[in-house]
């Protein structure tokens, strides 16, 4: 009996520690979503600029080069 009562305390701490590390989790998801929905409080510029755009297929091939001239691997 007694080993039957060890187990069930072993296994409520336990629980409660999976808990906690849940609840830690959801909160910082919470904030990281909450983060990312406020943003920086600027607007969206309206042109994005890069460098270079390059568009690859399933096997990382570049297909699609924009930009100034640019060496592509491969």
């Amino acid at each position: 009996m007694i080993g039957l009562e060890s187990e069930v305390v072993r296994l409520r701490r336990a629980v409660r520690i999976q808990q906690g590390v849940l609840a830690l989790l959801v909160g910082l998801g919470v904030l990281a979503v909450f983060g990312a929905w406020r943003g920086s409080g600027e607007e969206t510029p309206d042109v994005l600029r890069v460098k270079g755009l390059v568009v690859e297929d399933f096997q990382g091939r570049p297909r699609i080069v924009v930009g100034a001239p640019m060496r592509i691997p491969g």
